[in-house]
């Protein structure tokens, strides 16, 4: 079953409904544009499983993205940038979405 994110309002002309698999698509774009443009390849970096976004009780879309890394690229710095482009990626392709995106180290590789 697909499931829908309402926006309200949406450029003061009423309503739109956009499917969360958009936004799972958009983050998968933003992510592997990041990982291309610091090659970063498969070999250090890779997303471990399907992206997976869901409304949450508060009316926000939160993604979540499970990542392997290897050893030396394990940081902080590298989950933020991610979140930081994908929340970048949808503001720019959907304007302004109220969002909620967590990175995940699914394992070490």
């Amino acid at each position: 079953m697909i499931k829908y994110y309402n926006l309200n309002n949406y450029s003061r002309n009423g309503s739109l409904n956009i499917s969360l698999d958009v936004f799972n698509q958009i983050t998968k774009y933003s992510v592997l544009k990041y990982l291309k443009e610091n090659n970063l390849d498969n070999d250090k970096v890779k997303l471990s499983q399907n992206i997976k976004s869901s409304k949450t009780s508060d009316g926000q879309v939160k993604i979540n993205i499970s990542l392997d890394l290897k050893k030396d690229y394990c940081n902080s710095k590298l989950c933020l940038d991610i979140q930081k482009r994908v929340s970048d990626g949808i503001n720019l392709f959907l304007e302004v979405i109220p969002l909620k995106v967590e990175v995940n180290l699914s394992k070490i590789i």
